[in-house]
């Protein structure tokens, strides 16, 4: 059962405010939760971008949430990508390299075409 980790963010929250003692530093780790638990953004995209935004290094953020987020937090995002990654389209559906390789034969016989167009005029 997937537990519900939104309930829980005020109190990974508060834990953070309590147990860094550099303000900036703690902003950003409560940022950077709160964009991995609620927009399920990814830890290194959401360390960066917490990073930034209050100037601590991206590092630092990352270490204080892998602190206070408990081990389920990412074991749980881990299988539930792995699920998404390992589900296989169906019998119609066209793979992406497929659709780009057609994509890209259209376009060079469109410039060959008007090539030519440009070469016969000039005759």
């Amino acid at each position: 059962m997937a537990t519900n980790w939104v309930d829980m963010l005020p109190d990974f929250q508060n834990q953070a405010s309590q147990s860094i003692k550099n303000l900036r530093l703690a902003t950003a780790v409560r940022m950077a939760m709160w964009l991995m638990i609620e927009k399920s953004a990814a830890i290194k995209k959401a360390c960066g971008t917490a990073s930034k935004r209050h100037g601590v290094a991206g590092k630092q953020v990352e270490v204080e949430v892998r602190k206070i987020l408990p081990e389920e937090f990412f074991e749980e995002r881990q299988r539930d990508a792995a699920a998404k990654h390992s589900r296989s389209g169906g019998q119609d559906e066209i793979p992406l390299s497929k659709v780009l390789d057609a994509k890209n034969n259209r376009h060079m016989r469109d410039i060959t075409l008007k090539v030519r167009l440009k070469t016969d005029n000039k005759r």
